[in-house]
């Protein structure tokens, strides 16, 4: 199904929450997640200052941007790596990140020019990192082994049997995405599987980073997340720090933002922060008398004096599904919003709100 298809056929049918929560997301989200993970952030070695990540001139696209924008606001897990000084001079982490970091393969690229660069939903049961050189970068995600077979069977429908690759001490399968992109499955290992993609250059250059990958122990493998992961100490005053100069509605509740455990990097975050304040103005607007509409539209229109936006408009379209919505709630068409579409419908859906 092609997107004329698909708007055509979006367009025809009659759409509600609950039609939304039963449909199979889980795997596009990865897909199209996986295809904008190119994004700026800072690269630290050892012995040298920040480096930056070049920002991809490859923008999401607009359906890309609506499905990412939900889940990045809909997923308020937010906890970072923890680093707490032990009293003998060494690191201790957090019971709940030493558990996640024993439940998994523990891989770092071993290789003194590449760090890892970003990491995003850290739990026991799935996770994303980036790898990066400063030029070049390589993604990985871990995820339930009941997800491998199926995920391995629309890859061979797809690109075909692929390729026997080694991968730390074993094989894996790679498979070609075009444009010298990559992707390589490892077998499940106990409850969870790997998956590695990447364009690093050519096929090559690909193959032999897969062979510096490296498996270490939990304290190595902790101690190597970025400064750009929020540590649960730090978030509060984070969020905080991001709300500063918003406008927030009555009755706002910005515990709901810190919930859940895993981890968030900042953009992450500040699309969780924007979001949860974006639509508690939604719904003052939807239940509110003629007043309180206006004070919602008004205070949305400011969205683009947010610092926190303005931080976030290099790596990402978020800031501007935020700007969508004063129009939209106005009654103004937007680039988002279709005739006969109900607008709190389509704002609530691109903003995931709940």
């Amino acid at each position: 199904m092609n997107d004329h298809e698909l708007d055509a056929r979006l367009r025809a049918t009659a759409i509600d929450d609950a039609s939304v929560a039963r449909l199979p997301l889980s795997p596009v989200t990865d897909d199209l997640a996986e295809e904008i993970m190119r994004t700026p952030a800072p690269v630290h070695s050892a012995d040298s200052a920040p480096l930056t990540v070049p920002v991809t001139t490859r923008r999401p696209t607009r359906r890309m941007k609506l499905v990412l924008a939900a889940a990045a606001a809909a997923a308020a897990v937010l906890v970072g790596t923890v680093v707490i000084p032990d009293g003998g001079g060494s690191t201790a982490f957090a019971a709940e990140l030493v558990a996640v970091a024993e439940a998994n393969e523990r891989i770092l690229v071993d290789r003194d020019s590449w760090n890892v660069s970003r990491v995003d939903e850290f739990t026991a049961s799935n996770g994303e990192m980036t790898f990066s050189d400063g030029t070049s970068s390589l993604n990985l995600h871990w995820a339930p082994a009941a997800e491998y077979a199926p995920r391995l069977a629309k890859h061979r429908q797809e690109f075909g049997e692929g390729s026997s690759v080694p991968v730390l001490g074993g094989e894996g399968r790679m498979f070609p995405y075009g444009g010298n992109e990559y992707e390589t499955l490892l077998a499940p290992d106990g409850g969870t599987y790997v998956r590695v993609r990447g364009n690093v250059g050519d096929e090559a250059a690909y193959r032999a980073l897969l062979a510096d990958l490296k498996t270490v122990d939990v304290r190595t493998w902790l101690s190597a997340m970025p400064e750009s992961a929020i540590q649960p100490g730090q978030q509060s005053d984070t969020i905080a720090a991001m709300l500063k100069g918003v406008p927030l509605p009555a009755g706002f509740d910005r515990a709901l933002i810190e919930a859940g455990k895993g981890v968030r990097d900042r953009y992450q975050l500040g699309a969780a922060v924007t979001g949860a304040v974006s639509c508690a103005w939604i719904d003052q607007w939807v239940d509110g008398d003629a007043k309180a509409k206006d004070e919602a539209i008004a205070a949305m229109r400011t969205s683009g004096e947010w610092q926190v936006l303005k931080d976030m408009d290099s790596e990402g379209d978020y800031p501007e599904a935020v700007a969508e919505v004063a129009p939209a709630l106005a009654g103004e068409e937007t680039g988002n919003t279709k005739p006969g579409v109900d607008p709190v419908f389509a704002l609530r859906s691109m903003l995931g709100c709940h």
